[in-house]
């Protein structure tokens, strides 16, 4: 692939992850244990991870773009074009999540207006997501344009999203006492059932996209090598697999016993996507059709 395609999987990729640990962290860190100074202090860390990774994604934009400038122009055609509508629901998720995190940061929350920019940061950043997958869904480009695109995005989305906010926190979660461990006990064993889930969704829609629908010599279809079809689909049933373990262990006593246990996965787990949205286009690329 060239440069430019290995900057739009670094961007897809880093602006999916920041829209879905915010989402999962909304699920997860519920409002009414904020008093806790240990609660204030993980979702901190989360929401300023969050930043992090929307104004890297931001800045990494502006490379695909080729100029600062070529952005203002970008918004010029809200009307007709999802690349418009991507980059201004991205600016809106940032600029909405700049305002949330102020809002908790202060030492007063103002419980009803961090809910409703909770709100609009979530609706922004899922609207943002669609957009992204609508860019690619061409009539000319019939590799991409399949439901695998949309469901691709939204599950890499919630599934990076969703390891990255456990790896966050696991190295809290051993510092709680009793009583914040029993609530989030309950909280984390939904959120492996959910990241297996995703897991198992990430594979479906990999084989099936890769191996049935995306068959060698059929229209439309380039006839490639499966072995990076094949390293993702690995990488993923070995994150499975220790997710499963995680989670059989974590039952048993209720805590993390590592710190560290999560955190692989994640890289696994992102490891596996980076394969797969390489592939993603490069199969554009092999297809024939021209940009």
């Amino acid at each position: 692939m060239h440069s430019n395609e290995w900057v739009l999987v670094i961007f897809t990729l880093m602006s999916q992850l920041a829209v879905g640990l915010f989402v999962m962290q909304e699920l997860y860190l519920a409002y009414r244990h904020m008093e806790d100074p240990e609660m204030r202090r993980v979702k901190k860390n989360v929401l300023y991870t969050d930043l992090v990774l929307v104004i890297i994604a931001l800045i990494i934009s502006f490379f695909h773009l080729g100029k600062p400038s070529n952005a203002t122009n970008a918004l010029s055609n809200l009307q007709s074009s999802w690349l418009s509508r991507e980059i201004l629901f991205l600016s809106i998720f940032t600029i909405c999540l700049i305002i949330y995190t102020f809002i908790f940061s202060r030492s007063t929350i103002n419980t009803l207006l961090l809910k409703l920019f909770g709100i609009f940061t979530l609706l922004s950043g899922i609207m943002f997501l669609f957009s992204m997958a609508k860019i690619y869904m061409l009539e000319n480009a019939p590799v991409w344009n399949t439901a695998y695109t949309p469901i691709e995005f939204f599950t890499c989305s919630l599934l990076l999203g969703s390891l990255l906010l456990m790896s966050l926190i696991q190295n809290r979660l051993m510092r709680f006492d009793a009583e914040e461990l029993s609530f989030f006990a309950r909280r984390m064993f939904s959120l492996f059932l959910l990241i297996t889930l995703l897991l198992v969704i990430d594979m479906g829609a990999a084989i099936y996209h890769h191996f049935i629908d995306f068959t060698p010599n059929s229209p439309g279809r380039p006839d490639s090598s499966y072995l990076p079809s094949i390293v993702k689909f690995l990488f993923l049933i070995i994150s499975l697999i220790a997710i499963i373990f995680q989670f059989y262990n974590f039952n048993l006593k209720k805590r993390f016993t590592s710190a560290t246990g999560i955190s692989f996965v994640f890289v696994f787990v992102l490891i596996a996507e980076v394969i797969g949205r390489y592939m993603f286009y490069a199969s554009y690329l092999m297809s024939g059709v021209k940009y």
